[in-house]
């Protein structure tokens, strides 16, 4: 799947992380966190539940994507990795979106929703009619957006004190909204 970016002619495209790019896919989490105006002491104490394992990668429950870019010299040169989420399955009923981070500097420009889009198509493909999230407070109102509601909160996993908000996906009804949308775009 791919998608031209606004204000680019280069095409993002999904594909699944190699363990040995975890390093570099913490670093994108890192600063993803870091644009909302997060403290040093708080990314400091975020820097263990935002880390991106080569083990994350490798699990067969996990369903991981990140986006790409393409060289900015021509296709022979060295993608851009942009973007990274993963789907959880809890059961055969039930998924979590662990994390959906954009690179700061490719924010706005529809890589979030192709992600997403991808997310909740994988969560349908594998059955599941639920999708939950815990979400940073600064990026509530995009998974709002995407079609989740806010279903409670829930204690930080790093931060003493602080609470998320707790998402939730009708993954059928997300479906057919996505549906709608694309049936809406290609008669326009």
């Amino acid at each position: 799947m791919s998608i031209s970016l606004q204000a680019t002619t280069r095409m993002a495209t999904l594909r699944q992380p190699q363990p040995s790019e975890a390093a570099l896919l913490t670093e994108l989490a890192l600063a993803a966190k870091a644009y909302w105006g997060y403290s040093a002491a708080f990314m400091a104490s975020a820097r263990a539940e935002l880390a991106i394992t080569a083990s994350d990668i490798s699990q067969n429950a996990n369903y991981m994507r990140v986006a790409v870019l393409p060289g900015k010299e021509g296709p022979e040169s060295q993608e851009e990795i942009v973007a990274v989420c993963r789907i959880t399955l809890i059961d055969d009923a039930e998924a979590e979106l662990s994390y959906l981070w954009v690179s700061p500097a490719h924010m706005g420009r529809g890589l979030g929703r192709l992600l997403w889009e991808d997310a909740v198509r994988r969560a349908g493909d594998s059955g599941v009619g639920r999708l939950t999230l815990d979400a940073d407070p600064h990026a509530e109102s995009f998974h709002i957006r995407m079609g989740a509601q806010r279903c409670g909160e829930v204690p930080s996993g790093s931060v003493p004190g602080r609470v998320l908000p707790r998402l939730v996906v009708d993954v059928p009804r997300a479906l057919a909204t996505m549906q709608a949308r694309q049936a809406m775009n290609a008669a326009a």
